[in-house]
């Protein structure tokens, strides 16, 4: 944080215009919420799962960055305890790296993460077992986050949820059965969000630089 305040000075007198800086899941989010589905809904959450883990809130209509632009940090969740009695992060647990190493570790260094859904679509114990776990960390971080939010609307991107073509069934059963809060889990039907969401706050700003 300390580097980026000192250079966004330079960027901004460099470039002679003005400088917006948010991290990608938030300008994903944004563009779900200007160009997705659920446009119309006051609260959502966009939850990113791919070679990181990561949350964009919108609330009341508007980006919730927190106090030190750290919102959203899903990633240092942790889910479970592991048998030897070190915490993972959900980030850890779940991102294509460590599902990919497993897959290997048990099925050979050829292995990557294309081949553990191969593994899932064709009923591989292995590869269940696996998948098996990523519901169980997902659900059980979603379910923490609709407690403490009380946000019903979830929208989903990222490669890890290419695992099964059942998978957003699949953890909405099991949301379902952890918490009472009725919470609604959707895959993201956008391309390129986080281009789309960048374009969408240049466009805010430009318009409100030009009314101001």
């Amino acid at each position: 944080e300390t580097l980026l305040n000192q250079l966004k000075p330079f960027i901004k007198e460099e470039l002679n215009k003005p400088l917006s800086i948010k991290n990608d899941i938030n300008l994903a989010a944004m563009a779900e919420k200007k160009y997705g589905r659920f446009s119309m809904v006051d609260n959502m959450y966009l939850l990113s799962a791919d070679i990181g883990v990561g949350v964009g809130m919108i609330i009341h209509n508007e980006l919730y960055e927190g106090d030190r632009n750290a919102a959203g940090e899903v990633g240092f969740v942790l889910p479970v305890q592991h048998k030897d009695g070190r915490y993972y992060t959900i980030e850890e647990r779940v991102s294509l790296h460590t599902l990919a190493g497993r897959y290997r570790s048990v099925k050979g260094p050829e292995k990557n993460y294309e081949d553990l859904i191969r593994g899932v679509a064709e009923g591989d114990e292995d590869a269940l077992l696996i998948y098996e776990d990523v519901l169980e960390d997902l659900s059980v971080t979603m379910t923490n986050i609709a407690s403490i939010l009380d946000i019903k609307t979830v929208v989903v991107t990222g490669r890890l949820f290419d695992l099964s073509e059942l998978m957003i069934d699949d953890l909405n059963t099991r949301i379902d059965r952890m918490t009472p809060f009725d919470t609604v889990v959707t895959k993201s039907n956008l391309d390129q969000m986080s281009l789309r969401g960048a374009v969408a706050l240049s466009v805010a700003k430009v318009i409100e630089g030009l009314v101001n």
